[in-house]
């Protein structure tokens, strides 16, 4: 991406669905929590050399593991799907012992949970990246997205009109789509879509004789202050 870009999100609610196209988006996102759970089981806690520490984990050998150890359900899911959401937990676990490893140094003083499995009935997002969104320009130009599904996955649908297909809004039609991410909301009441796109930077007509400083607060949500006038202003996050 290059300096004059930045990636923008847009939210849309998923509608139009068929029932079946439904069910498959639900069956999918349970299957990735599945694995996102076969993960985490295979995580390993390990100690750095000097005892003390904890060491972060590489993605990589997670998922070789989970290819190798749970090879039918991964077979089910689209790769970079699967890949998708393994990635997202050794991130969060990666998270974890970065701030385990402060507390251990006395730099952070609230409690760290390491991540665990989730129940069952639990939906994972779906994670599209860039690869398989532009795996088909004709859909693409169409706008909508087809919701990437395996080899082994497509054996089992009663038909092609059985996979879901998310439309792209019509003002980003145009951009570069980064990463669609499929979000269940009351656990699969409905679901929605983030579209992450670039965009070319606005110029901004900004006064450089005008600041604000922010300060978040511990009994406040913000401090804030500005060259506008004497007053500091407390946001308390209430209304």
């Amino acid at each position: 991406m290059s300096d004059d870009c930045v990636l923008l999100t847009q939210s849309v609610l998923i509608r139009g669905l068929t029932k079946k196209q439904y069910n498959v988006l639900v069956d999918i996102s349970l299957k990735l929590n599945y694995l996102r759970n076969c993960a985490v089981e295979k995580t390993p806690f390990v100690k750095s050399t000097d005892r003390k520490h904890f060491k972060k984990i590489n993605f990589k050998s997670i998922i070789s593991k989970v290819k190798e150890e749970f090879k039918m359900e991964y077979s089910f899911i689209q790769a970079q799907l699967a890949n998708a959401a393994v990635k997202k937990h050794v991130e969060s676990f990666n998270g974890y012992v970065e701030l385990k490893n402060k507390k251990i140094d006395g730099e952070y003083n609230r409690k760290v949970n390491p991540p665990k499995k989730h129940e069952n009935y639990r939906l994972h997002n779906i994670i599209i990246p860039k690869e398989s969104i532009t795996s088909s320009k004709k859909k693409l130009r169409e706008g909508f997205i087809e919701l990437p599904l395996s080899r082994e996955y497509k054996k089992v649908l009663e038909s092609k009109n059985c996979r879901p297909r998310i439309k792209i809004p019509e003002n980003i039609r145009d951009k570069k789509i980064i990463q669609v991410e499929i979000i269940p909301i009351n656990n699969g009441k409905m679901f929605k879509a983030n579209f992450t796109y670039e965009a070319e930077k606005e110029p901004l007509d900004l006064d450089s004789d005008k600041i604000m400083g922010i300060d978040p607060g511990v009994n406040n949500f913000a401090t804030i202050v500005t060259t506008e006038g004497p007053h500091v202003q407390l946001w308390t996050g209430e209304n």
